[in-house]
């Protein structure tokens, strides 16, 4: 144990292994059940390449972070705040998958988070 630091070497094993299954393996869960709600371009405006992808790692690390930090009220800011963000009305296709995809990777975040908790403290 850390003498300035309540968490044994175990707790933060399980801590890093929690960021590390958010960020990889979570995206690829992601992706792989998104991937069939993708059909063709969604408005014919290209974003940056690989955007979603890195949104997702940063989105579920914090995610990850206010579950671990027992601050759901953030987590609520984050859906809201990622909701009015991204929001198109007139495509409602790429609206219905980023949502698909957010939530997907919010209940990843946060079931690994729980896991954690209940194992650390």
């Amino acid at each position: 144990m850390f003498p300035w630091s309540p968490l044994t070497w175990l707790e933060l094993v399980i801590i890093l292994a929690g960021y590390v299954l958010v960020i990889w393996p979570s995206g690829w869960l992601v992706a792989a059940l998104i991937r069939r709600f993708q059909i063709g371009d969604f408005s014919g405006n290209e974003g940056l390449a690989h955007a979603g992808k890195y949104i997702g790692y940063l989105e579920r690390v914090l995610l990850l972070t206010f579950v671990l930090a027992d601050q759901f009220l953030a987590i609520g800011f984050l859906i809201a705040a990622k909701s009015i963000f991204r929001f198109e009305p007139e495509n409602r296709r790429f609206a219905e998958y980023f949502l698909i995809g957010s939530l997907l990777s919010f209940n990843i975040a946060i079931i690994i988070g729980i896991v954690i908790r209940a194992m650390v403290w």
